[in-house]
């Protein structure tokens, strides 16, 4: 029988192979060394099943497809098919290891490499053998095994050759599968990402992205901007893929040319980096800020991007964005409720994504909960797809693998109404608009110069006094100094300050992290960590270094451990 998400009953058979499914689909929701997996050859298999596991162990990928028959084999088989398999099923699976920075350079190509196992998938008596074929020991374990249901309805291993044992596989991969398996039996929905593309094409692309562009991008970025670029380099590499692999696949399901390329609008793009990739992948775009970003002169002059101030409810805006396909709000904050507006708005085959951070609605100021038990970013995501369908959208929700917390998107490709209604929306959306505000043209822009309210613009002399207070209390010995009892130690004068920047005691901490940690709460010193010892497996390089005076040589009665050569600030 085979299997699908729609068995109305959740028996200890269907949940199963629910958590199996998922896990041979996506073996990277646990093993983190890898980014997924996709199928490279599959079978139907009539075979003993013992005679099947024996060819599997003794049998490379090439004599294996010598032994089997032609006929049995699924052409064009891809995993998300996996649940309408029946009887006994043999894959064999392409491993996407992840490709880590140091190895951008090297001749490594993990788009090619031949990670591979062999599934053999038998649904009649709920067992699956798993039988890696890679000599990488470091991406997935060496031995073969099993895992079945066993009499007491709970997920078992076996391992196939008695003198095999793997600690990862007992410890960490049995009981997260039960973990699935249990939350299936009570009926709770296992999340997931990257839903709506195929996780395989979005591997490989991720892949081939950042090996292109990884490592002269975060060069750059540590060249003119000041921010991680591990985080926002990578970010925008990972969002990239996912709309081009979101492209791709809508031409291939419009019947329209695969290599065609969509062409996009980002709308407050910030420091461009996204417009830059999408650009160089062959896609015309715009991207639109307030404010223009000094990184923006070291783009390719063909990367667009502009410096424009507009008021998203002016209706001539459809002039813009009417030639574009597809208008994009990454972390575009006031104008995020406004994007699905304009491309409303723009044309009838105009698109929206969404991917929102910070809560605003339509009047730019902080948006709302109106639901107690859901958090406020929840509750936003929940807002926005109303507002979507309300414009006329049939809005889909996903989640991005990107290293932020903030990573759901909404995607608006479909409406909800048909195009010889279009007037008729337009006055709906207009007035939709007057109901969020009380005046139509009532949005404003947030001022083109930024204020800076992160603590680092306090007075000089209030940074010192509150560092001085705090180290003052640690050298008393206090071993239980908590981010909480910080401000009963501070004047009214210093907590006015502090107020005025927006900023906490945590904020402040963070700027001197070359004073201070904090773990577990407990604030304490830090240790200072010698110039050949990074923090983030980076290199240093001169403009981090010597750029402050040493608080310990200064301040601290012991004085700096290190010596002043190997010390990253001046003695």
């Amino acid at each position: 029988m085979s299997m699908t998400m729609s068995d109305p009953v959740m028996d200890p058979m269907t949940s199963f192979w629910s958590s199996l499914f998922v896990y041979i689909e996506r073996p990277n929701l646990i093993n983190k060394r890898l980014m997924g997996c996709c199928a490279l050859n599959c079978w139907q298999i009539s075979d003993p099943f013992e005679t099947i596991c024996d060819l599997m162990q003794n049998c490379s990928l090439d004599e294996l497809k010598g032994k089997l028959p032609e006929s049995k084999q699924l052409s064009d088989f891809q995993l998300s098919g996996i649940r309408c398999l029946e009887g006994q099923t043999l894959i064999v699976r392409h491993l996407l290891p992840k490709l880590s920075l140091k190895n951008l350079n090297t001749d490594c190509d993990t788009n090619t490499s031949q990670v591979i196992d062999f599934v053999l998938i038998d649904i009649p008596n709920a067992r699956v053998v798993f039988v890696p074929k890679a000599t990488d020991s470091h991406v997935i374990p060496e031995c073969s095994h099993e895992l079945f249901l066993n009499d007491t309805q709970e997920i078992e291993l076996k391992y196939l050759l008695a003198n095999e044992t793997n600690v990862w596989l007992d410890e960490k991969v049995v009981p997260k599968l039960r973990q699935w398996m249990r939350q299936e039996l009570e009926g709770k929905e296992m999340k997931g990402s990257l839903k709506l593309i195929g996780v395989d094409h979005y591997c490989l692309t991720y892949n081939r992205l950042k090996r292109k562009y990884g490592q002269q991008l975060v060069q750059m970025w540590r060249k003119y901007e000041t921010t991680d670029p591990l985080k926002f380099v990578f970010e925008d590499i990972a969002i990239a893929s996912y709309l081009i692999v979101l492209w791709e696949q809508q031409n291939e399901a419009r019947d329209k040319d695969k290599t065609r390329k969509q062409s996009f609008v980002d709308i407050g793009c910030g420091n461009g980096l996204l417009v830059y990739l999408l650009t160089n992948e062959g896609y015309k775009g715009l991207g639109i800020d307030l404010r223009r970003r000094n990184i923006w002169d070291k783009y390719e002059p063909k990367v667009d991007l502009v410096e424009k101030v507009f008021t998203p409810s002016d209706e001539s805006l459809g002039d813009l964005f009417g030639d574009y396909e597809w208008l994009i709000g990454n972390h575009s904050d006031e104008l995020t409720p406004w994007i699905p507006y304009m491309a409303a708005n723009s044309s009838h085959s105009t698109n929206a994504f969404l991917l929102p951070c910070c809560p605003f609605d339509f009047n730019g100021s902080k948006y709302q909960r109106t639901a107690s038990n859901l958090s406020q970013y929840s509750c936003y995501i929940q807002y926005l797809q109303t507002v979507c369908q309300q414009l006329g959208f049939e809005p889909k929700v996903d989640k991005l693998r990107i290293p932020s917390t903030k990573r759901i998107c909404i995607i608006c490709d479909q409406r909800n109404y048909d195009k010889s209604l279009e007037n008729e929306m337009r006055v709906k959306r207009k007035t939709l608009i007057n109901e969020k505000l009380k005046d139509f043209n009532d949005y404003k822009p947030r001022d083109k110069v930024e204020t800076v309210r992160n603590c680092s613009r306090l007075p000089k002399d209030v940074i010192e006094a509150i560092v001085t207070i705090i180290a003052n209390e640690l050298l008393d010995g206090n071993e239980n100094l908590t981010i909480g009892s910080i401000p009963k130690l501070l004047t009214t004068d210093m907590l006015t300050h502090m107020k005025s920047q927006c900023g906490g005691i945590q904020t402040l901490l963070r700027n001197n992290k070359h004073i201070f940690e904090v773990s577990g709460g407990i604030i304490g010193f830090t240790r200072p960590k010698p110039i050949d010892v990074t923090t983030n497996g980076t290199t240093d390089t001169d403009k981090h270094l010597k750029s402050k005076r040493c608080w310990f040589f200064h301040s601290h009665p012991n004085g700096c451990p290190l010596p002043a050569t190997q010390c990253r600030y001046i003695h």
